[in-house]
């Protein structure tokens, strides 16, 4: 309850100060109950899954400017590689 709260008086924030956002690089985590988990610089943020895009799936890249995402799919493929050959390199033996 606690966490939701916290969340609605950020969500009300960000939209009082709308405009004046920085743009933040994130990677989804997971999905819970409403709300997409995304790693920022090694840490998590719950967000509104209402915000992102109905396509936005596990390990995107995403850009979120106040509540604006957006995908980029480019950087999740680069992702997706350096971790596919990160595992490549381990099972190599």
């Amino acid at each position: 309850m606690v966490q939701l709260l916290s969340l609605v008086m950020e969500h009300l924030i960000l939209l009082k100060n709308r405009g004046n956002y920085e743009k933040i690089k994130g990677i989804i985590d997971r999905f819970e109950e409403g709300f997409a988990v995304v790693e920022i610089e090694g840490k998590t943020k719950d967000y509104p899954k209402d915000i992102f895009p109905n396509n936005t799936q596990v390990g995107d890249v995403v850009y979120i400017t106040g509540d604006n995402v957006e995908i980029d799919k480019s950087e999740t493929k680069k992702l997706a590689k350096e971790i596919e050959d990160l595992m490549n390199e381990v099972w190599e033996d």
